[in-house]
């Protein structure tokens, strides 16, 4: 089965992007130390554990997901996929 490389980088994007963000505010408001998450600023430029820092780190992780979720598609297409059939004319 080949996956749509698009459709995948797209839904890792947005999985990638919720998790940082719910992530992020549940720290906030929950009695977890918003403190240990200050190691994603090093991952996610202009990220803090706060709320503004949540959306921020929501944009970078969508532009890493994209990414990684579009890459994982094509390699598992061009590795895992076996090529169409030639057909004689």
């Amino acid at each position: 089965m080949r996956l749509n490389t698009r459709a995948f980088a797209t839904a890792s994007a947005a999985v990638s992007s919720a998790v940082v963000f719910a992530v992020t505010v549940l720290f906030l408001v929950g009695p977890g130390d918003p403190a240990r998450l200050a190691p994603l600023s090093g991952l996610l430029f202009g990220y803090a554990p706060t709320l503004a820092g949540a959306f921020v780190g929501a944009l970078w992780a969508w532009v890493y997901g994209f990414l990684v979720g579009g890459a994982l598609a094509f390699l598992y297409n061009l590795v895992l996929v076996p090529p169409p059939p030639l057909v004689d004319e």
